[in-house]
């Protein structure tokens, strides 16, 4: 259980930066843009169980995905 909380944490580190970077992209993205990027998530979302946005750099994301992969889900 504990691995699984340290795994928790990386992953809310991991999108709080995320989301640091969408903010600064959206001030400068056009509302149109804005809007079918919210669409486009939306729909990912929507299209599974559970859905990681990440980045190929972060060791917490690999790490993440590691988890989910031992478990046997398959990512896309």
């Amino acid at each position: 259980m504990e691995r699984i909380s340290e795994f928790a944490a990386g992953a809310a580190a991991g999108a709080a930066v995320a989301g640091a970077y969408v903010a600064a992209r959206a001030s400068r993205a056009s509302q149109v843009e804005r809007d079918e990027c919210h669409r486009l998530v939306e729909e990912l979302i929507a299209s599974a169980e559970v859905v990681i946005f990440s980045k190929s750099y972060c060791p917490h994301c690999a790490k993440t995905k590691a988890l989910f992969g031992a478990n046997g889900n398959t990512a896309k």
